[in-house]
């Protein structure tokens, strides 16, 4: 009975053996020490594209599409060609000025003194373009004649005489200027206050 109980006990061992085999545990070990694998951890979300510079570059096309300002209502922003001459505050006081011709003649910032004659003379189709100055005459101030044209704006002119005299088809321009004497014109020339301006 003895052996018999003995070689019972051996069979149970070995089956033990073979489960533990099977399931690929340790028989002698207690449930406790047996965990799971962790899972996988999930793969992290992407950080976010960076933000694009489209919106930009189309405000800067927009930018670049709007009109420029065309206002013209003010002698000051008509745009005009390069003088062919051109009298600055580096000639302070200045010698009449006479155009003539096709020549455009610009004045910024200028003093010029006619003395008896005028301080300046316009003729054929010259034009002329008086900003910030003063422009004095015991005479005639301005002398336009033939078709030149003279525009003056933040000016002043002082002709004992007449501040402007214009004939035959000449026209004349003030803007926001003192104009000391008269204004002459005579034919089809002409003077044209476009405001801002003072007469005595």
């Amino acid at each position: 009975m003895r052996i018999g109980t003995g070689l019972l006990l051996a069979a149970m061992a070995i089956a033990a053996c073979g489960r533990a085999e099977d399931t690929g545990t340790n028989p002698g070990a207690s449930p406790s020490s047996t965990s799971a694998a962790p899972p996988p951890s999930a793969p992290s979300s992407a950080s976010p594209p960076p933000a694009s510079s489209r919106d930009e570059e189309i405000a800067a096309a927009v930018a670049a599409a709007e009109p420029a300002d065309q206002s013209t209502g003010s002698l000051d922003k008509v745009k005009e060609p390069a003088p062919t001459h051109k009298v600055t505050p580096h000639h302070q006081p200045h010698d009449p000025v006479t155009c003539k011709g096709t020549q455009y003649v610009a004045l910024v910032q200028a003093d010029v003194r006619g003395g008896s004659g005028p301080a300046v003379t316009a003729s054929g189709e010259c034009h002329v373009s008086i900003r910030v100055s003063r422009l004095s005459s015991d005479g005639i101030a301005v002398s336009v004649s033939g078709s030149a044209s003279v525009d003056i704006a933040n000016s002043e002119v002082t002709g004992a005489t007449a501040a402007v005299q214009a004939v035959d088809s000449a026209t004349v321009e003030a803007k926001n200027s003192q104009l000391h004497g008269a204004m002459k014109t005579t034919g089809k020339a002409r003077f044209d206050d476009q405001g801002g301006n003072s007469f005595e």
